[in-house]
């Protein structure tokens, strides 16, 4: 500086601002950075200028500040375009780049498409392959599949003339994607096998892990699930051989989600364990996060809860310190949803609040309050056009409708669940859409609101049977069998009411004294005796019939137990050992319809013991509904 030299001023302030960019100094660097800018203004240096301009624009854009990251790229374009630089190219990514950060896929796409004609105009193959790149990749972003794909042919037959075979190889891969993507699944496996052999012979490896990815979900997609975990195994090996630890721990993941669908679940947790240790040793946060996740989803279908939650709430900590909001809100959506499991699990029933288990209480509590948080998180990236936020807010609100719902809060139950309904229906998930429908009927249900309840539940078959979820299905029979049951109830009591007046006015006419009206509760009134005909009328096992308990002294807990076990057995047809005592009944064979038989027959068997008419609704197991009826002969027996 001392020197008068200009240049090597500019050229030192350059220097400087490259350190602060590497030292994670974002304002000092631009600092520095506007210094050399001036001094190349006053040298009136237009290729230094413009170099500088692209500079700036990357820090800028990696600062957050997209609007003058575009600013200064397009300063930079105007000077190469002016002196027909070859770095032209260099600043159109740059203004590519900031028109995406800005959330702008379509004017992106503008900028890549305009230089795309003026490099074929001018012959510049090379050019003209970047910006081809460019245009798909806003075709992507703004989900124009069949021009993209287009686009990409073009494109490999452009690379294979320029002799760029890691492009080639990575246009191959995405072609096989986008072919998956817009289910062409057998042209996704014939042109990813292609581009597995090109990524592997020119030893690019995060592109053989896309390419076998993608053949992955092809064969997953087609129902072969064989192949698919075959293919991740052939990963696996491939990168433990030539020590790609990273994508080795991607395939195991690849591995343990597809072994958890197969109901592998052991070797599903082995595998995400393995990979979430191999993460770990490369220090790879976001792929540790990653696997304990998917080891969370695993342990939950395997039912250990507790393992689970522990699971996703050291997930949810690796998101928040990396700042991956989706995944730390995902995590605490399976936070929620594993502790409402658990406090089911140790007893938790709907309205059932009173003397429940510590362990219960506890876990209710901490579902109702993990799946606040999870809305909460998900409400933000929704508002901020964050892709999938509408989905992970539905799944969210229904979780929290199940934890207060059980709570005892009907309305809130009902406000939530509703929410969830219109989330999914704007993202036509049908079957999500039909599950939040029956929430919500279970809360009109609890309202008193039958006639609605009903609609929800009739609302929610219709979307199932249309999907085709059996087990969807089966519950919206259930409910809609009971509500049909409480419905005649209700008209009987109508009629009687009816008959009641009808007679209290006869007996007024006659100038007998008045008696009082007698209500019915219908949420605790016994169903009638005799079944339905259809019902009746369902094949059963040849099973003997125990005889009836006597509930007026008192009741054994195993001899109870052994009651609604052997009731269950005989409708539902199962064998000795397929239900257990904390067995699903609807898992097992009972319908809508056997359902309410089941109940009809307890109320049967334990005389004066008055059953709710959800029963198998509230309480799906054995082990549950024995608790219920223990609870209600002691609660008889005290007020006797």
């Amino acid at each position: 500086m001392d020197s008068g030299d200009l240049r090597c001023e500019a050229e030192a302030y350059h220097a400087i601002a490259c350190a602060h960019d590497l030292g994670g100094r974002p304002d000092q660097c631009l600092q520095s950075a506007d210094m050399a800018l001036d001094l190349y203004l006053e040298l009136r240096d237009k290729c230094a200028e413009a170099q500088q301009l692209l500079c700036m624009s990357r820090w800028h854009l990696k600062r957050g500040d997209a609007r003058q990251a575009l600013e200064s790229a397009e300063d930079s374009f105007e000077i190469f375009q002016f002196m027909k630089s070859p770095l032209e190219i260099k600043a159109v990514q740059a203004m590519f780049l900031a028109q995406l950060e800005r959330g702008n896929a379509a004017k992106a796409a503008q900028v890549a498409t305009q230089a795309l004609k003026r490099f074929q105009e001018s012959g510049e193959k090379a050019a003209e392959a970047e910006a081809m790149d460019m245009v798909i990749n806003a075709y992507c972003k703004m989900e124009r599949l069949t021009p993209a794909l287009d686009m990409a042919e073009r494109a490999m037959v452009l690379f294979q003339d320029l002799d760029d075979r890691q492009m080639e190889a990575k246009m191959a891969s995405l072609i096989s994607s986008l072919h998956v993507q817009l289910g062409q699944l057998d042209q996704a496996l014939l042109v990813g096998a292609d581009a597995v052999s090109l990524a592997i012979d020119v030893g690019d490896g995060e592109n053989i892990a896309d390419a076998m990815l993608t053949q992955v979900e092809s064969y997953y997609l087609k129902h072969d699930k064989k192949m698919a975990l075959q293919t991740c195994n052939d990963m696996r090996v491939h990168f433990q051989k030539s020590g790609n630890v990273k994508s080795e721990a991607a395939a195991l993941l690849a591995v343990a989600q597809i072994q958890a669908d197969m109901e592998e679940y052991e070797q599903a947790v082995s595998a995400a364990g393995r990979a979430h240790s191999l993460m770990g040793e490369q220090a790879e946060t976001i792929g540790e996060g990653h696997a304990l996740r998917i080891a969370a989803e695993v342990q939950m279908k395997k039912k250990e809860h507790r393992a689970a939650i522990r699971s996703a709430e050291r997930a949810r900590t690796l998101f928040r310190e990396i700042g991956v909001p989706v995944q730390e809100a995902a995590c605490q959506f399976l936070v929620a949803q594993n502790a409402f499991l658990l406090a089911v699990e140790e007893g938790a029933r709907v309205g059932n609040t009173t003397g429940l288990a510590k362990s219960a209480k506890e876990a209710l509590d901490k579902s109702a309050k993990a799946s606040e948080g999870a809305v909460r998180m998900a409400r933000e990236l929704l508002n901020s056009g964050t892709a999938g936020g509408q989905e992970l807010l539905g799944y969210a609100l229904s979780v929290q409708s199940q934890a207060v719902m059980t709570l005892g809060r009907p309305d809130d139950a009902l406000r939530l669940a509703d929410e969830s309904v219109i989330l999914f229906r704007e993202v036509r998930s049908d079957v999500n859409e039909g599950s939040a429908l029956l929430l919500s009927a279970d809360a009109l249900r609890a309202t008193g609101l039958y006639a609605e309840s009903m609609a929800a539940a009739q609302e929610a078959l219709s979307l199932f049977q249309q999907a085709k979820y059996v087990r969807g299905e089966e519950l919206a029979n259930v409910i809609l069998g009971f509500l049909e049951k409480i419905e005649e109830q209700r008209e009987q009591q109508r009629l009687a009411e009816q008959q009641a007046k009808e007679a209290q006015a006869a007996a007024t006419a006659a100038g007998a004294p008045q008696q009082p009206m007698k209500m019915l509760d219908f949420s605790q009134q016994q169903v009638l005796d005799a079944p339905p005909a259809q019902v009746a009328a369902m094949p059963r096992l040849d099973r003997d019939r125990g005889p009836a308990l006597d509930t007026s002294g008192g009741l054994d807990l195993d001899t109870l137990k052994g009651k609604v076990l052997e009731i269950a057995l005989r409708i539902t047809g199962a064998e000795d050992e397929e239900i257990e005592a904390d067995t699903p009944l609807m898992e097992a064979g009972l319908t809508s319809n056997s359902a309410l038989l089941l109940r009809d027959e307890l109320a049967h068997d334990l005389p004066g013991i008055q059953l709710p008419i959800t029963l198998v609704f509230d309480y799906p197991s054995v082990a549950a509904m024995t608790d219920l009826i223990m609870e209600t002969a002691q609660a008889k027996a005290l007020k006797s």
